[in-house]
């Protein structure tokens, strides 16, 4: 990360330095400039949003951190033209995109999978998330679906939210999925919901604000050949319509993704700005510093987290 900041970040933020673009305000309140990080070749995989770098230590063995975090809310996307359409698409969802009151939530919680470890922070993850918003919003919460029944519940919802392993395929990104489940003829077998089964769903201009990606690198594309095509799981969701997906760019620790999205949805409620609430870029911002404060020296905990679209 000290290597991604004095090469790359840094000088990024001495040019906005430069042009007067540091400090701008959103429309959500902070006073904070936004910036959209497009990798190229290896680079699509790069934390930018978590670099930092120690730039002064004291005698009692502390340290100031010099980070990313400090000056900008980082999203990414895979070309103009895909922010392009998350901002189109977000123009679309107008006022229903930004009161959490007029959200209908989708929570895919899988604590158990046919073949694959526990997820042991699934139930709570969702139950966390169910207590957040049943005071604000209708919330639905599937546990162990099949794919058919979530694909059923995808057009309706406004926001959804998986809580459940996930997997890119190193041959076929297009066959990258979701780990769900099945009645099988012994039992639980295992179900998939696929890139190309999302990318297909239909959604309407309206209802597709806000994806949340809480399974094993959404954001990453195994085959070397395609990395920089974001045929990945969130990429699927953002060619269904999702103006904005939380993901995450390698695997995320159990316990760190229960935290991460109670603290997450809980910025994401709270009443601030004159559009009355946090941004999805936002919060997570804000989600992430404070992971990062209770594991200042475990990156793998906070930082594979990332926003991209609007």
């Amino acid at each position: 990360l000290t290597w991604l900041w004095n090469g790359c970040v840094k000088p990024v933020v001495s040019r906005m330095r430069e042009n007067k673009l540091l400090g701008l305000q959103g429309d959500d309140g902070d006073v904070m400039s936004r910036v959209w990080w497009i990798g190229s070749g290896v680079a699509t995989t790069l934390p930018f949003h978590a670099a930092c770098a120690v730039v002064a230590t004291s005698d009692d063995g502390g340290c100031t951190i010099e980070s990313a975090a400090d000056y900008m809310i980082s999203s990414y996307a895979s070309t103009i033209k895909s922010l392009g359409y998350s901002r189109s698409r977000a123009a679309s969802c107008g006022v229903p995109g930004r009161d959490v009151k007029a959200q209908r939530v989708l929570v895919v919680a899988m604590p158990t999978t046919p073949g694959q470890r526990a997820l042991k922070g699934a139930d709570c993850e969702a139950d966390a998330i169910k207590d957040i918003f049943e005071p604000l919003s209708p919330c639905q919460v599937l546990r162990h679906p099949t794919a058919e029944q979530v694909l059923a519940c995808i057009p309706g919802s406004t926001m959804v939210h998986f809580a459940c392993h996930g997997s890119a395929d190193l041959v076929d990104p297009l066959k990258s999925r979701f780990m769900l489940q099945k009645d099988g003829d012994r039992g639980p077998a295992a179900d998939s919901l696929t890139f190309s089964m999302i990318s297909a769903a239909t959604v309407t201009h309206d209802s597709s604000w806000l994806a949340f990606l809480s399974a094993c690198s959404t954001a990453a594309v195994r085959a070397d050949r395609l990395k920089e095509e974001s045929l990945h799981l969130a990429g699927a969701f953002q060619v269904a319509g999702f103006v904005h997906i939380i993901a995450t760019l390698w695997p995320a620790d159990d316990d760190a993704c229960t935290r991460l999205a109670a603290l997450f949805y809980t910025y994401l409620t709270c009443p601030q700005g004159q559009s009355g609430y946090a941004s999805p870029a936002s919060a997570l911002r804000r989600a992430t510093l404070q992971l990062q404060s209770e594991y200042p020296n475990r990156p793998s905990i906070w930082a594979p987290f990332i926003h991209m679209g609007a």
